[in-house]
Formats: structure tokens, sequence, C-alpha cells
């Protein structure tokens, strides 16, 4: 141990009186100084911790020896791959030589760049070259590999021979006082812009992309690396790395070339549908499609095979769906990948009988021609409706002769059997004689119980409008009936859980609320709060305040909403849709759905049945309309079951009654439209069936209606004239 530290002074006396000699007058004068300190700093360093101080003195003269020989080198004025002796610096720089040099990669899967830490001599991997990286040599000081390049023994073994000894030390010597910061990324669009030689700086064309700072990187256990993910264009890009100390720059790594890869179109596939009863909770799925070089983000469905994608499900894989007639449905799936690639797959669901229409005749009676609507309701989970009926010409096999406005209601939930009809008020005269009549019958469910609003007019001088409630849920009992107001007080609507009316007649618009929940008493008529001029041809409660479509110009077709329940204010007018020409038949019709307005109105110059749902609750914005059916009549009635906006329509060229249902409660995308095969339903018949009689209902969570029909042309004399049908898909 004495002889090699004899052997130290003594090299340092030899570099310090070369250093000082005249013959050495082309060497640069601060070397001696440099290169004393460095020798000095070896002499004196302790052995660390867990090393062998005799094993630790060997490396340090090696390290001696090494750091020697390089000083008595000739200075080399421009620096070079090689080394000289500038490396003994007292100001660090980045490596340049070969050694240090990274190795970049690029996975084309993921546009990852990645590339390892090389800085030669630099074993503990602290960002410089000196004397502590002796100590990782007499760590594993005789181990032998191969060694993985990722490991740390690889970083140890500086001269790569596989094995950890005394040579490994002359790359410490070579490369001492080498620094590195990080490594900064470069790309340019050809090669023009990457480095002549490891000394030079990039070229014109190059372009910094990113620093990476060395203790971001991660591998604490081996081979420090980074990673970075970059954007492929269709042109080639290509990228280089290179280490930095400050302001300079090192060795640069290889370059690689970046290029967006050819798209591959993804693969649409639609899950098996089993067999599957009308009515039943169809659910279509995608999610067996993929895309290799990619992903999928969007799904676009079309139900009926025609072509046309009528459901666009964004990045939902799924689709649900209700088909109401039994057959074979053939289905389409479209999908596109995130690079706009598309692909498209066909399946089928066979529909077998199940649910049907099926038909119940809840009254009948009379001859009367009169074709006053008939309102349904639930009423204790049990159908139940209200209507006029008259007997101007009765008939003897008629279940009911009575005149006047009428409540009955099943014995049932499917409606197969009915309690005998209730008379709620009487004509005060003959229909239609000396202008005495009773009509305009209104019905809803008012806090749990059934209740009617009425007009009656005796003797032709006033129009009184009354209110008339059940006094339980079943409508077994009525109270009495409450004057509202002289005048037509129109449709009867339920208001913060008290009943209102709403009605037009030319262009103003009236509107009363009661005064309590139980409609005994009400206020005055209020007819400020609307906007003139516009003439309500729908009303309906939306999110719990009254609201109503008007059209002052047959081509306009508007939405108002009352701002509180009394009405005293309303929203301003909102565009539902600039149509040539609104259908003044049957007339565009308002429902709530799901807590937003929704419009169902038929373009009477197209033809077509349209369906429209506003975005928020006053009709600011509203989403593109959807096309029902291009064959619907004028005649629509709306209404919602199971959670799901539907509507019964005519067909305006085969007159038959038409079904048609949402598959999702906004009502964004819609099923195929169906025949309702009504047992009596007169099917390209002439007047024997009244559409604007039809009454409406979700009833157990299925559609219903009911609606009143005339005895067939040639029908015998015994066979009743007018029939109240009441029909349930169930």
């Amino acid at each position: 141990m004495g002889s090699l530290r004899t052997a130290l002074i003594v090299v340092v006396l030899v570099l310090a009186a070369m250093a000082c000699g005249g013959q050495q007058s082309s060497v640069d004068p601060p070397a001696s100084g440099e290169t004393s300190a460095a020798l000095a700093e070896i002499t004196s360093a302790p052995a660390p911790a867990g090393v062998e101080p005799q094993l630790w003195e060997k490396l340090t003269a090696e390290l001696a020896r090494v750091l020697g020989a390089r000083a008595s080198l000739p200075v080399i004025p421009q620096r070079s791959p090689a080394g000289t002796r500038a490396l003994l610096k007292s100001v660090s720089t980045p490596p340049f030589g070969a050694g240090s040099a990274a190795t970049l990669n690029y996975v084309v899967s993921t546009s990852v760049l990645s590339w390892s830490y090389y800085n030669q001599g630099d074993y503990d991997q602290n960002g410089e070259v000196n004397i502590a990286d002796l100590t990782p040599i007499a760590l594993h000081f005789g181990e032998t590999g191969p060694f993985p390049g990722y490991s740390l023994l690889s970083v140890i073994d500086g001269d790569g021979n596989g094995e950890i000894n005394l040579a490994d030390v002359t790359p410490i010597g070579l490369n001492f006082r080498n620094r590195v910061g990080g490594y900064r990324l470069y790309q340019a669009a050809d090669l023009s812009g990457y480095p002549a030689a490891p000394d030079q700086p990039n070229g014109a064309g190059a372009k910094l992309i990113s620093t990476f700072s060395l203790p971001s990187a991660a591998g604490a256990t081996g081979r420090l690396g980074m990673l970075t993910q970059v954007v492929p264009t269709p042109y080639t890009q290509w990228y280089w790395v290179r280490p930095f100390d400050g302001a300079q720059d090192g060795t640069p790594s290889n370059n690689v070339s970046v290029i967006a890869p050819e798209n591959l179109a993804p693969t649409a596939k639609i899950g098996n549908v089993p067999a599957t009863p009308t009515l039943a909770h169809i659910v279509w799925s995608g999610s067996a499609s993929k895309d290799v070089d990619g992903q999928v983000v969007r799904y676009e469905w079309d139900f009926d095979g025609d072509g046309v994608f009528e459901y666009d499900g964004s990045a939902t894989a799924t689709a649900d769906y209700y088909y109401y007639a039994p057959g074979v449905y053939h289905a389409a799936l479209r999908v596109t990948d995130n690079d706009f690639a598309t692909s498209e797959a066909q399946g089928s669901v066979e529909v077998t009988p199940g649910a049907a229409w099926h038909e119940t005749m809840a009254l009948t009676m009379g001859d009367g021609s009169y074709s006053e609507p008939v309102t349904l309701l639930e009423a204790a989970g049990n159908p139940a409706v209200v209507c006029s009926t008259v007997s101007t010409y009765p008939d003897p096999e008629a279940s009911w002769d009575q005149q006047g406005l009428t409540w009955c209601r099943a014995q049932d939930t499917n409606g197969e059997s009915w309690t005998t009809p209730k008379l709620l008020a009487s004509y005060c005269g003959p229909m239609f004689t000396d202008g005495d009549y009773c009509g305009g019958g209104a019905a809803a469910i008012v806090n749990g119980k059934p209740a009617v609003a009425y007009l009656n007019a005796a003797g032709g001088t006033s129009d009184d409008t009354y209110y008339l409630r059940a006094s339980d849920a079943q409508g077994s009992n009525w109270l009495n009936p409450i004057l509202v107001t002289s005048a037509s007080a129109g449709q009867l609507l339920v208001v913060d859980g008290k009943p209102a009316m709403i009605s037009g007649s030319g262009t103003s618009v009236a509107y009363i609320i009661s005064l309590n929940a139980a409609g005994t008493a009400w206020g005055e008529v209020n007819f400020g709060g609307v906007p003139n001029g516009y003439s309500p041809v729908s009303v309906a409660t939306v999110a719990g305040l009254p609201a109503f479509l008007g059209s002052p110009n047959s081509e306009d077709l508007l939405y108002f909403r009352a701002e509180q329940s009394t009405g005293d204010t309303w929203s301003s007018d909102s565009l539902v849709d600039d149509l040539e020409k609104v259908d003044s038949g049957a007339g565009p019709k308002l429902l709530d759905v799901a807590g937003l307005p929704a419009a169902f109105y038929d373009d009477d110059v197209m033809g077509s049945l349209k369906y429209r749902r506003a975005r928020d609750v006053n009709g600011t914005t509203w989403e593109p309309p959807v096309v029902l059916d291009s064959r619907a009549s004028g005649f629509v009635a709306p209404f919602v079951a199971d959670g799901r906006p539907c509507a019964l329509y005519t067909d305006r060229i085969s007159h038959a009654l038409m079904f048609i249902a949402a598959n999702d409660s906004g009502g964004s995308y819609w099923g195929i439209p169906s025949v309702v095969d009504a047992l009596i339903w007169d099917v390209g018949g002439s007047g024997n069936r009244r559409t604007e009689t039809i009454g409406v209902a979700e009833i157990g969570h299925q559609p219903a209606f009911a609606y009143r029909h005339w005895r067939e042309d040639g029908a015998p004399p015994e066979d009743p004239v007018q029939r109240i049908a009441f029909v349930m898909y169930r």
C-alpha cells in the first residue's frame, strides 16, 4: 500500500515538473494546476464505506495513472471525439465520445421515442464523471457478465468487456469532468439538420422540440432512460437527441424517421341477437368491433336496413330497440375510427309474436252522429274513459242510452271488463236544439283522483265552464260540480298540484288556475300574461308549468311557457320550426318528454310527421327535427309510455292507424312504424271511425288508446250504432 502511494506522489511530482519545463511551450499552462488538483483529490480521497482500502488504493492509483497519461498529451485546440488533455478541466462540458452516444428507438404502434442515458465513466449516473464513479467499480469488482444493456452492471462495465475490473477505471479518466444535465430532442424535415460531427452544432433545419432534465429520467435500479410521444404526420420527420451541459450540446444519438402509417380501416361486428318476442327490450351491440391501429370512436345504426343510419350512438357501442310487430328485421352498423376510416356490418333478428294490440268494448250507445273526443286515463291502475254520449236515436241493444258527460272505468288493468257507466253531467236539452248542449269535456288525474272540466251552455245565452272531481281514486263517487267561469276555459291541466285550464279563441289566450288543490275555488281568468295573436293549438304542462304551441301565420310554429304557475308572465316566443305550411287539420301537439318540451307536427307541404325536442324548458334552442314517417297524415296523438315518447297517427295512403315509439327517453332515435291491428278499426273506410276522437294514455306502462266508432255500412240493425273501444298493446 505504501509503495502505491509513493508511486502516486512520484507521478504528481513528475507531472508538475513536466508542466513547468521549458520544453513544454505548446502545453496549456493552466493544465498543470488542473492536473495537480485532480491528482490531489484522488490521492486524498478516503475509501468509501463498504470498499476495501487495498482495492480503493489500487483503483485510485489506476485513475491517477490514466489522468497523468492524459496530462502528458499535447494540447489540441479543437476538441475531438478521441479526447485530449483538455478533458482535465475545471469547467465541465457534455460528452462527445462515441461511447456516450444514446441509442434512439421509435415504436410505431404508440408513436413513442425512447433512449437510455450514456455518459461513459459516469457509473453512479449522477450526471458527472468524477472520482465518485470509482465506488460502483469497487462495490462490484470482479463480477462478470454478460450484462443486459438496461442493467446497472452494464453501466459500470465501462469498457464493455463483460467484467468489472481495473480496466473500467480508464473511461473515468478519459471522460473526467464530463457532465450531462439532460437531453434535448431535435426534429428536422430532412437530414440536413442533423449535425455533421459529434462536436458540431445542428444544421439550419433543426428545431428544438423538447428538453428533458436528467433527474426526470426513470430506472433508478438500472440504466436511466427517457421517453416521449410524438405526433406523426403524413410527411417524414427526423428526430435525434443530444446530451447537454448548460447551453452546450454533446454527441448526438442516431437519427430516426417518423411518418404516419397508412391507416387501417376498423372492423365492424354486430353481436348475435336471439329470437325475441314483440315489445321485448333488444340491445344491439357493436362492442366486438375493433381497430388494430387505433380505436373506434363512433357507432351508427340503421335499424330497418334501408341504408339510412338514423341513430348516431357516438362512442357508445350499444343501442336499445323495441319492435312492435313480428317479422325478421335487418340492421346495419357503421363504425368510424379515430382516423375517420369506416366499416360496416349487418345483422338480423327474428321478432316472434308476443305482445299485440287487444281491443275491448268499454260501452256502446245509440246513434247521435257525435264526434266529441274520448279521454283515456289510468285511474288507480285501470283504464278509464271520459266521453260525451248521446241517444237521440236510442238503440235497444245499446249498453248506454244516456246523453251527457260519461265516466266508465275498467274492472281490470287490461280492460277486459268494464263497470257500469256513470253520468257526470246531463244535457240541458236535446242535442243541437235551441243551442243547449253539454260538451268539450276534458279530464285528468289531479292529486291521485280523476277530475273533469266541461262546458254547459243553457239556452245559448252563455258558456259556463265547470270543474268536477271524484272523491276517490277509482272514480266511484263524484262531488258536486264547481262553476269555474262564465266562459270557455279550455283544456284541463295540473299545475303546481292544482287544476288549471287554458284555452284560446281567435288571437287571444285565456288561463285560469284554482286557488287550491281540490279545485273548490278559482281565481280570475288571466288574459294579460300571454302574448296577443298566438292562440294555442296544443297545450301541456312542461316541467310543472303551463305551456302551449301557437301558429300566428300558419307557417311559423312557436312555443310559449309560463314563468310562474299563475301565468302572469310568459317566456318569449320560441321558434320550433319555420314551415312552408303548418297542417291545419288535427294540428301540432305539445308533450312533456323527460322534463323538456317536444313538438309533434306535420309539414303540410312535405307530408311528413316530425318530432323535435327542445334543449331547455323555455325552448331557447331545439334539437334537429326527426322525421318519424314521410307518409303520415295530419292527425297525431302523442303520449309517453314506459318512459319513452310514442304516437298514433294515420297513413295518408292506406288510411291505416299507425304506431311509432322512441327507443330512448328523449326521442333521439325511433323505432319502425307498425300498423295497429285493431279489431274494428276501419282501415281504408270513410267516416266510420274518426281519428279526432282518439284518446291516448299509458296503462300499466304500455301504450293504449280509446276511440269512438260508428256502425259499418250494411251492418245488421241489431248492431249498436256507436261504440267506445279500448285498445291496449300487451
